[in-house]
């Protein structure tokens, strides 16, 4: 089948970067990683949640993302397990193929991950890796043997993003506070900024939801060129769940919209 430059530069520009959805998605969920207590209360998930999420690339349902989480029994832990998935469906799907999993084992006391997965298949490329976590040396190592310093309470995406639901979240945040986070991904420490604007209502399936919503911040590393090419919106409410995300891109738009959840901690929580 014939594809269109567009869609050509589309996929071309997926291969290269990753899941696009995963990478926007991961950026605008997490902030701030701070000294913590060697356990944390967690109020804000339990196991079995589940979050689906549609894509959309400018006018045309680009792709599906799910987030779930369980308790896995690891040697004589007990351990949380999250799994993110996405894949490109609809038109798109008629094209080039995508399909991203990414997991993530971590403490139930802390939050902190031992151990990551990143599956990548998109189109003819297709790429593994592993990553343990040495706490005490602050390190990380991958699949080829391959040893990295990493800074104290350094997360993969998945960890990070429900470390962040569980405890970051709960800060008094302020109109312009501007809150950073680190990760390690592909052989890379990566710290992102965003920043807390304001309460608003989103519009959504579920009615008219009360949210905060945070902003891109532009610095010289950014994908974006202003503040607005990058909004996230979460419940306001103690499960801080994601409702949507919307960015500008070079390649175009790209919307993500929560369509359906089960099994969240706080039943009294914004969402019906």
């Amino acid at each position: 089948m014939h594809q269109s430059s567009k869609s050509v530069r589309f996929s071309r520009y997926m291969k290269k970067s990753g899941f696009l959805f995963i990478a926007i998605f991961y950026q605008t969920l997490l902030y701030a990683q701070q000294d913590i207590a060697e356990k944390l209360e967690n109020t804000a998930f339990m196991t079995g949640e589940e979050l689906h999420y549609e894509v959309k690339y400018g006018l045309i349902k680009g792709g599906e993302a799910t987030l779930t989480v369980g308790l896995e029994h690891v040697g004589e832990d007990w351990l949380y397990y999250s799994r993110a998935e996405a894949r490109i469906a609809g038109l798109p799907a008629k094209l080039f193929t995508i399909r991203d999993i990414y997991e993530s084992y971590f403490y139930v006391e802390n939050g902190l991950p031992i151990k990551s997965i990143r599956n990548i298949h998109e189109e003819g490329y297709k790429e593994f890796d592993e990553v343990l976590f040495f706490r005490e040396q602050n390190k990380v190592r991958n699949l080829k043997n391959q040893f990295f310093d990493v800074p104290p309470q350094t997360h993969d995406v998945l960890s990070a993003f429900y470390f962040a639901r569980r405890f970051l979240f709960k800060e008094n945040l302020q109109p312009e506070d501007t809150l950073p986070f680190t990760i390690f991904l592909d052989k890379q420490v990566l710290v992102f900024k965003i920043k807390y604007q304001k309460k608003e209502k989103v519009k959504t399936a579920f009615g008219k939801i009360d949210a905060m919503k945070f902003v891109a911040v532009i610095e010289g590393s950014s994908p974006f060129k202003k503040e607005e090419d990058m909004e996230v919106w979460f419940t306001d409410d103690l499960n801080y769940i994601p409702l949507r995300i919307s960015a500008d891109l070079p390649i175009g738009s790209l919307k993500c919209v929560l369509i359906s959840y089960s099994g969240l901690k706080n039943a009294e929580g914004r969402l019906p």
